[in-house]
């Protein structure tokens, strides 16, 4: 993505985050199962990160982190309370995008990073060497809709940039 393009991203997230916080509770149903309720404190935690923006609290590296760790809680905790057996899918599949991308912006020495790395692959083993090899596959689901997501959006609103970019009036040039 061009630097500008960036740039729109980072100045305008907070509208994307806003929307899907609220729109979290408009399509999520509310009942009291302990999944669920993780699932409420875990929205109060995201309208806390909004209203934190232009503090150092919002871009604290603890913070966000355990923002980005909480959805594998409640996840694995809602899968779980269903009975349907995808708990794993929900745990691992957030556990491993926690483990390719998050936790390389916490500053851990290479050594804690390999013992995250080796205790992911372990429980994942232990897990799967009794749920069945053949359902392994739930391990990447998540992470690749995830991706998948996020490069989609990423190049619409690169996209979109460029296009704005090229329709402007000549004298919005200084604007942006």
């Amino acid at each position: 993505m061009p630097d500008s393009a960036i740039g729109v991203v980072k100045r305008y997230h907070g509208y994307v985050f806003a929307w899907a916080t609220i729109y979290t509770f408009w399509f999520h149903p509310t009942v009291s199962t302990p999944g669920h309720l993780i699932g409420f404190i875990y929205m109060f935690l995201l309208l806390v990160q909004g209203s934190l923006f232009f503090t150092r609290a919002h871009l604290n590296r603890a913070w966000t982190t355990s923002l980005e760790v909480a959805v594998l809680v409640h996840g694995a905790l809602v899968a779980y309370g269903q009975g349907k057996g995808l708990w794993p899918m929900f745990a691992f599949g957030f556990g491993a995008i926690f483990i390719a991308t998050q936790m390389y912006g916490l500053g851990w020495p290479r050594w804690a990073r390999w013992t995250a790395i080796a205790a992911f692959v372990a429980l994942v083993t232990l897990v799967y060497s009794g749920r069945g090899w053949g359902k392994l596959n739930e391990v990447i689901r998540i992470p690749v809709i995830e991706y998948v997501l996020v490069f989609i959006l990423a190049w619409l609103i690169a996209g979109g940039h460029w296009l704005w970019r090229r329709l402007r009036p000549a004298g919005a040039a200084s604007a942006a």
